[in-house]
């Protein structure tokens, strides 16, 4: 049988001190044929030193230094690069369970019409130094339509970070490559994408990811989060298989988004209302006159989920096998 190349795409801003464990995540797979390639954005920290390092003491390992153009392009930059039948996403401060690649491969060898397979993840406190879930992740499946589950379902209980994927590298030759100009949502806007192509994704049960939160992520700071999304929602507007069912699907939640950051507005965040509704088109409009249709359910929502405590479990006590190396 084929031995098929996986190619590892990490981009680096500035975090040195995660690179090496990220890269040693890939190095523990029990699946060994794979090339790796971090792509040192613009970092100003010692991240090319590291990289240097870990290139010299492994072939399989290479490095494209560039200057700082951002997450996306750096994604971009790497997957151009790649060599692979498929693409393993990476970020520097993330890591990935020693049998990722073997039972995620498993499972698109079981069936050749698979585009993506994903899985499990958990979460890791960096201050704590402890591995956690959240009771929604084990639920977090895409179910059979891909494009509504995204559109729909989108941090309503259901996300997915992009190292938990697989893909085939035909997604990113057919379908594109990610949106350079978001400053946030790159990933969803990504699937998104792919699901308006009816991607064929599979989930394989078994945690094989583990995402990192610590004080510098990105997803900290919740109003550039929330902008990037509406940006993306509005360009997805356009999309030529944008239509009918799907169309109306995307500005449904693109209202929803738009309210979302009204009510930030009332709360006193940071975010600013004109840059919601600047550069949005007609839909704009709409999404205002439509605001108090959502009003009083989106209202019930945010005071229903303050009353929600987020149980959180211990790694080791749920799954006491688990090991990210091997």
């Amino acid at each position: 049988m084929k031995q098929e190349l996986i190619s590892v795409v990490i981009p680096c801003y500035n975090y040195a001190r995660f690179l090496a464990e990220a890269v040693k995540s890939i190095q523990q797979q029990t699946y060994t044929y794979w090339e790796c390639l971090i792509v040192n954005d613009g970092s100003t920290d010692n991240s090319l030193q590291v990289a240097q390092t870990l290139a010299a003491n492994d072939p399989r390992i290479r490095i494209i230094d560039q200057k700082n153009t951002g997450l996306s392009a750096a994604r971009n930059a790497g997957i151009r690069a790649a060599s692979g039948d498929f693409i393993q996403l990476l970020d520097a401060d993330d890591l990935l369970a020693a049998n990722k690649f073997e039972i995620q491969l498993l499972a698109f060898r079981a069936n050749g019409n698979y585009d993506v397979v994903y899985g499990d993840y958990v979460l890791l406190d960096d201050a704590q130094q402890r591995y956690y879930r959240k009771k929604t992740v084990s639920t977090s499946m895409i179910g059979d339509d891909a494009f509504l589950n995204f559109c729909q379902r989108w941090e309503k209980g259901f996300t997915i970070p992009i190292h938990a994927y697989l893909f085939r590298a035909t997604c990113f030759k057919n379908w594109n490559l990610f949106t350079v100009d978001l400053p946030t949502h790159e990933d969803v806007d990504l699937q998104l994408r792919f699901a308006l192509h009816h991607a064929r994704y599979h989930h394989e049960a078994g945690i094989v990811a583990v995402y990192r939160q610590h004080g510098k992520s990105m997803v900290t700071d919740l109003t550039r989060m929330h902008r990037g999304y509406l940006q993306s929602l509005r360009s997805l507007q356009k999309h030529p298989n944008a239509t009918g069912v799907r169309l109306a699907e995307i500005r449904k939640r693109y209202t929803q988004e738009f309210l979302e950051a009204l009510l930030n507005k009332l709360r006193g965040k940071k975010m600013r209302f004109t840059e919601v509704i600047a550069g949005g088109g007609a839909w704009n409009v709409w999404a205002v006159l439509l605001l108090p249709l959502n009003l009083m359910r989106r209202l019930n929502e945010v005071f229903s989920n303050r009353k929600k405590a987020k149980a959180l479990t211990s790694i080791h006590e749920e799954f006491p096998h688990f090991k990210i190396f091997a």
